[in-house]
């Protein structure tokens, strides 16, 4: 919770016999609310084979911010994400 990037979701891992439940939605409502107290922003990134998160981000609120070229799997991309309830210069923490 510091820096520019302060709210970035580093890791989320859900098994693969435990998808579809809606856990993974749950972990990152439970992300989302602590990073929103101290921050207008929460970021997360997704490789750019990974089709299913990529799409579970985007019905929860995620656009994309930018792009990786290559950082961890030869061949393919990491997406930045991020959700948003607005600018650094209106945020106001709710602590």
């Amino acid at each position: 919770m510091r820096g520019l990037l302060a709210g970035y979701i580093q890791i989320l891992c859900v098994r693969p016999h435990c998808r579809g439940r809606g856990l993974g939605s749950i972990l990152i409502r439970w992300a989302e609310t602590r990073i929103f107290r101290d921050s207008p922003n929460a970021f997360i990134g997704v490789s750019s084979f990974n089709t299913g998160a990529q799409g579970l981000y985007k019905r929860l609120g995620f656009d994309p911010v930018g792009v990786l070229r290559e950082l961890i799997v030869p061949g393919y991309d990491e997406l930045l994400l991020r959700k948003t309830r607005g600018p650094w210069s209106e945020f106001r923490q709710t602590r």
